[in-house]
């Protein structure tokens, strides 16, 4: 078979994967609407956690070529289509400027078409998400040198209030102005547990500790610390608010919460979840997929418009919207 022959069949049965792709994504789409009609009154379409479990495990099944930054990159803009599917979703990001950064770093995982509001202050961004103008909001990792951090405003026992349920981002940093800036995502959401996440508690003590003692004590009691920072409140003279970033998903009623109550040197007025996150992909996560060819899988056939194909697939590709 000559070179040209050759080129041309190869060339066709692309063509035949693409439709076939095509057909699936409509497919999803059919699915993700009828998914919204059952959500109408049991909430939000965003699922952080569970998108993080649909994308470690594609990666897990991924062989050949194909990066796997690439892989990511193609199903984050699938993810976004099928959330804005089953209900309104927009972004509210916070950049200082306009050279800021944060607003690329939430495009690349929350898709270049959904809908993005900037806003100047992390307060805004906030209020944003509280009124329900946006969906989620953007804003940049807390640091312990902050003389007003954005943080201690998740700080309510109110129900439905704003909480962190992402970190970006996910599968390492893409090529936009948002060079090597991390954020934090926050959402009226639920934090769900992956069974690799971290999550933020804030600690409120009358007087005063030292913001190195916390780190042994929330050791001991299982909480091993990734970062603290410590804010003294004005309107509250004689209390203390910590943040802490624990290396685990915390529940509400952990049991730790109530020993770490009973440790700490000073009096707790209230430990409260503030959120957390699923940790994004390592390097290694990232590194080049094993050589070996991909499973082949049976191409649906293509079918008129206006009728639909029955899915026999045994069910272990993607699990969600």
């Amino acid at each position: 078979m000559s070179a040209a022959r050759s080129l041309s069949v190869l060339r066709r049965e692309i063509d035949a994967i693409d439709r076939a792709i095509h057909e699936l994504l409509m497919d999803r789409a059919d699915v993700a609407t009828r998914i919204r009609r059952l959500k109408s009154e049991t909430g939000a379409a965003l699922r952080p956690g569970r998108e993080a479990e649909i994308i470690r495990g594609l990666l897990d099944d991924h062989r050949g070529p194909l990066s796997k930054q690439h892989l990511v990159r193609i199903w984050r803009e699938i993810l976004a289509g099928s959330i804005g599917l089953q209900g309104p979703f927009s972004i509210a990001v916070y950049e200082l400027d306009d050279q800021c950064g944060f607003g690329d770093v939430g495009r690349d995982h929350f898709g270049l078409v959904t809908p993005m509001t900037v806003y100047r202050s992390p307060g805004q961004v906030i209020d944003a998400v509280v009124r329900g103008s946006a969906a989620v909001g953007i804003l940049p990792l807390p640091s312990r040198d902050e003389k007003a951090p954005w943080w201690p405003h998740l700080v309510s026992e109110e129900p439905g209030a704003p909480q962190i349920v992402a970190r970006l981002p996910f599968a390492g940093h893409g090529n936009g102005r948002g060079g090597a800036l991390e954020a934090l995502v926050i959402g009226r959401l639920a934090f769900e547990p992956t069974g690799h996440d971290r999550t933020y508690l804030a600690i409120e003590v009358e007087g005063e500790i030292s913001l190195s003692s916390l780190g042994p004590v929330l050791a001991g009691e299982d909480l091993a610390p990734a970062f603290t920072a410590l804010w003294s409140p004005e309107h509250t003279p004689g209390a203390s608010l910590f943040l802490a970033e624990v290396d685990d998903f915390v529940a509400a009623k952990d049991r730790r919460i109530p020993r770490l109550v009973q440790t700490l040197d000073a009096p707790v007025r209230r430990v409260l979840i503030l959120g957390g996150y699923a940790v994004p992909l390592g390097a290694d996560e990232l590194a080049a997929a094993p050589t070996g060819a991909a499973t082949k899988v049976r191409r649906p056939r293509a079918r008129s418009r206006g009728t639909r194909r029955t899915s026999k697939a045994s069910g272990t590709g993607p699990r969600a919207a």
